[in-house]
């Protein structure tokens, strides 16, 4: 440990990168031109739609799970009721 109650740090200079080429007769490897597609709006048409779609899917799923969670809700409790009254 150092003054301070530091840890020493390392060594920067242990590491050191070799940038030779292996075999001097042997040159190095080139650079090629990127390859690219050309573009296709199709594609993007496509991630917008699915976006959408699973945006109305979210917003429409909330109020349809409590609607039918009522109506099940005032069928039940409609059955209930009227078996209690009978008894």
């Amino acid at each position: 440990m150092q003054q301070g109650g530091r840890a020493a740090m390392p060594d920067q200079n242990e590491d050191v990168l070799d940038a030779t080429v292996p075999d001097p007769d042997q040159a190095a490897p080139g650079l090629d031109a990127p390859t690219s597609k050309p573009y296709d709006p199709d594609q993007f048409r496509d991630q917008a739609r699915k976006r959408i779609t699973y945006w109305l899917l979210i917003l429409l799923l909330g109020p349809i799970i409590a609607l039918v969670s009522a109506a099940t809700g005032f069928y039940f409790g409609a059955q209930s009721g009227s078996k209690k009254g009978s008894a």
